[in-house]
């Protein structure tokens, strides 16, 4: 397994670790890490083959940018990338997580 995947792998497992529940505010710095957590698991959704997308509960808007991400290439893809990022940011991306593994 090469770093980039294993560094892929430990961010999405420490990304399912719940949020602290206590009042501290939350650092700009753990922000910015909870923030670059999200990024591969928009890779994973756009990876995902169309019938295991369908069974996961989406939003439309986000399925759409999701179609559109899989017609882009290489500089238009990774933006669009960042923006299925801020859009499952937006969204309960804990329970989208979960549901992709039960998909395997």
């Amino acid at each position: 397994m090469s770093r980039k995947k294993k560094r892929r792998e430990a961010a999405l497992a420490a990304s399912l670790e719940a949020p602290p529940e206590d009042d501290a505010p939350i650092s700009r710095t753990q922000a910015k890490r909870d923030a670059k957590a999200v990024d591969p698991i928009a890779i994973q959704l756009v990876a995902l083959k169309p019938y295991q997308l369908q069974k996961l509960e989406l939003d439309d808007d986000l399925r759409q940018e999701i179609e559109q991400c899989r017609a882009m290439e290489r500089t238009a893809r990774r933006r669009q990338l960042r923006r299925i990022a801020g859009f499952l940011r937006q969204e309960n991306w804990r329970a989208i997580v979960a549901a992709m593994h039960q998909l395997d």
